[in-house]
């Protein structure tokens, strides 16, 4: 089993993130191969890291997938970049 960190930036449309993240934390640790999740927050962006584990490179592309698909269906949160892309990790 292989572990590796998904890193994203995210922007929340709401004055108040906590509600949004908290709920949004609560949906990606449903995503089997997840291990943890850490908001650090700044006045322009919220880096997200997520650590997730893995069996190849087929599991690793398709767990990534399945992270960007909820964050961008989360509602009021967009990522405005992806820090680690699949070709960072293999």
């Amino acid at each position: 089993m292989k572990n590796t960190d998904f890193r994203f930036e995210l922007r929340v449309a709401d004055d108040e993130p906590t509600t949004t993240l908290v709920s949004l934390e609560a949906k990606l640790q449903t995503i089997k191969g997840i291990n943890s999740l850490t908001f650090t927050r700044s006045k322009s962006a919220i880096e997200f890291t997520l650590n997730a584990s893995f069996e190849d490179g087929e599991q690793a592309k398709n767990l990534h997938r399945k992270v960007i698909n909820s964050i961008m269906a989360h509602e009021g949160v967009t990522i405005s970049q992806v820090e680690t892309t699949l070709t960072d990790i293999f």
